[in-house]
């Protein structure tokens, strides 16, 4: 009988090990499946991002869109304003598509050269506050892209929206500017371009004075001024922040707007909304 049982006994701890050993390999195969699983979707998920330039983020293969924000800064803002136009930016800021580029330039002369972009960046992480695809954090993938791309942003809207004083206003040389270094590059016509113009739009240069009153745009369009200052935009959507001027108040309204929607109009761009800014 005691043989019987220690037999017995064996062959119980035989079967528990075989059974152990089993449930071993069974637990690795599943983490070498779970492994390959999640190599898989790495790759695949690697697979599906563009290749970006480290210098400003946009795809080599170039930007899924192209937003450029224009600032006149040849008048102050008063402090109601700034905040209008602070929260008008808000909303551009925190909404451009994952691996869209914005720039934005301040007006000014382009007697001697181009104007340059204060800021020229695509964003590679998508509209704040998306979740992050691996860990679904919405306040890591917020700190990511604050890090990189927000908070750069609104450092260069913070300094410029306040203006200056300035004698002159060329927007129609500023507009011609940005047509060629942000726009003028992209040959894809299925590349959405948009135009932000933060300003009183009361052009002052030698191309034109509306400080003398609208201009009548036929006329306007004849002139060898107009020849000068054209820009090629087509297919390019505008909207304007509108800023009210003291020193406008005879000039600024529907007409003046119409003045702008058929310059814009007749370089081929849609003046699609204006946007008066409160103040």
């Amino acid at each position: 009988m005691a043989r019987r049982s220690t037999r017995r006994r064996s062959d119980r701890i035989d079967d528990e090990g075989r059974a152990k050993r089993r449930l071993g390999v069974a637990l690795v195969v599943l983490v070498a499946l779970v492994l390959l699983a999640v190599m898989v979707i790495f790759v695949s998920y690697k697979a599906g991002e563009p290749e970006l330039r480290e210098e400003d983020f946009c795809p080599i293969s170039g930007p899924v869109s192209v937003t450029a924000v224009l600032i006149d800064g040849t008048d102050v803002l008063s402090a109601v304003q700034q905040a209008s136009v602070q929260l008008e930016l808000e909303s551009v800021r925190t909404h451009v598509p994952q691996y869209a580029r914005l720039e934005v330039y301040s007006i000014g002369s382009t007697d001697e050269r181009l104007i340059t972009p204060e800021f020229r960046k695509c964003n590679p992480l998508g509209p704040a506050g998306e979740q992050d695809k691996w860990t679904g954090n919405r306040k890591f993938a917020a700190a990511k892209w604050n890090q990189v791309f927000g908070a750069p942003l609104q450092a260069v809207f913070d300094r410029m929206i306040p203006g200056s004083e300035d004698s002159s206003s060329p927007i129609m040389q500023s507009i011609q500017s940005v047509a060629l270094t942000a726009f003028g590059r992209i040959t894809d016509p299925t590349i959405e371009h948009n135009l932000i113009i933060v300003s009183d739009m009361l052009e002052h240069s030698e191309a034109s004075s509306h400080y003398k009153g609208v201009p009548d745009f036929e006329e306007f369009r004849s002139s060898p001024a107009y020849a000068k200052v054209r820009a090629e935009l087509d297919g390019v959507m505008v909207t304007i922040l509108y800023v009210r001027r003291d020193t406008g108040n005879n000039v600024q309204g529907a007409e003046h707007i119409a003045f702008w929607q058929r310059y814009f109009a007749d370089q081929g761009a849609v003046l699609a909304s204006v946007n008066r800014v409160e103040g």
